[in-house]
């Protein structure tokens, strides 16, 4: 049976009982001292919000910054819980290189994909679906949207006129030129 260790002289204990003892102290510190409930609550919230982003149409890489947000917070939660605090400098470098390296991939990602962030044009009618609910948009909604499309067709039209009137009249002009050119030949 081994001896009862010492409270007050750290340096004594040695192996897993210097441990359990960190274990005891630094959570009795982490939960008394305020810095867990904190803890928890933004854990909670940023679940809530990141459950409240996936019910709507949010933009994917905001779903994403809060899911790494998460898992950070996550993570120094693990390290404070289970006393791993007191060794965080020496995680702190390991995971700095790891936080570059994901960041030098995420960014040559990026630039790979960079078509796929360019501003696309909504689809007809997007708009006008059914929401998760079932509910349709206002229907002045669809009345705006269809008249956008009559004066686009207009325009359109429009423009596609007065472009076969200027090939008409480029035609016109170059068999004038031909036709005086073959007067001039045939006077010479």
């Amino acid at each position: 049976m081994a001896t009862p260790m010492p409270k007050d002289d750290v340096g004594t204990r040695k192996g897993f009982d210097r441990y359990k003892w960190e274990f005891k102290d630094c959570n009795k510190d982490f939960w008394l001292g305020g810095h867990a409930v904190v803890k928890t609550l933004s854990i909670a919230f940023m679940i809530a919000g990141l459950n409240r982003f996936e019910s709507i149409s949010a933009h994917p890489l905001l779903i994403l910054v809060l899911t790494m947000e998460l898992s950070f917070f996550a993570f120094f939660m693990f390290l404070y819980t289970f006393a791993i605090s007191r060794y965080t400098t020496f995680i702190y470098w390991p995971v700095t290189v790891l936080m570059a390296v994901a960041a030098f991939f995420a960014l040559v990602d990026l630039c790979l994909q960079r078509r796929h962030f360019k501003p696309r044009k909504l689809r007809k009618l997007h708009v006008l679906a059914p929401d998760k609910f079932g509910k349709m948009p206002d229907p002045n909604l669809k009345l705006l949207l269809e008249q956008k499309e009559e004066e686009e067709a207009k325009q359109k039209e429009k423009e596609e006129k007065e472009k076969k009137e200027r090939e008409a009249k480029l035609k016109a002009k170059q068999k004038k030129k031909q036709a005086k050119a073959k007067k001039g030949k045939k006077k010479k």
